[in-house]
């Protein structure tokens, strides 16, 4: 499954960078780090996170 930047996956969310951050370091939103040490979003985590946030 590919990986999203925290950009990348603010665009999807459409929501702000500083709140998928928030989400991610609260374990709302499954994130990690890429070789450069970059915070990325699994891209199963995300699709999983916008259904739950559709059903709510």
């Amino acid at each position: 499954m590919p990986t999203y930047s925290i950009g990348q996956a603010a665009r999807v969310l459409r929501v702000s960078t500083e709140t998928v951050r928030r989400w991610a370091d609260a374990g709302r939103l499954p994130s990690g780090r890429d070789g450069a040490g970059n915070r990325v979003v699994d891209g199963a985590g995300l699709a999983r996170f916008v259904r739950e946030r559709a059903a709510e």
